[in-house]
């Protein structure tokens, strides 16, 4: 389970996940490389989404990683980039390619707004 993982880590600096920019996520997710997971809860997503964003809260994460693609980055993020980071160091540790959005999600909804070629959405 996703909370023994979590028991079972001390983080630090040499733990935690790589960190990936908005520019960086941006050129890989266009180019079919990289995925975005919201590792938000339920509740925090009925407030706002990403329509990009595959969902899948942190409290569901160790039943559902398993339906991730491995040969691909799977970038991710929530409000803050601590679950996100926990989510990547678990999804590292599990044999994925994963990084964490160095935005926050208010920050990536920002960027989004204001990026003159947003992300085309399909």
């Amino acid at each position: 389970m996703i909370n023994e993982f979590v028991k079972n880590f001390k983080m630090c600096a040499s733990s935690t996940t790589p960190k990936i920019s908005y520019e960086e996520f941006k050129e890989a997710y266009e180019k079919d490389e990289a995925i975005l997971v919201d590792v938000r809860e339920a509740y925090e997503r009925d407030l706002v989404s990403v329509n990009i964003a595959q969902h899948i809260p942190m409290s569901e994460l160790y039943e559902s990683h398993t339906n991730l693609d491995k040969s691909i980055m799977i970038v991710t993020m929530c409000s803050h980039k601590n679950r996100a980071d926990i989510a990547g160091m678990f999804l590292n540790s599990n044999g994925y390619n994963a990084k964490v959005l160095n935005e926050t999600f208010a920050g990536f909804v920002d960027k989004l707004v204001e990026d003159a070629n947003p992300i085309q959405c399909t």
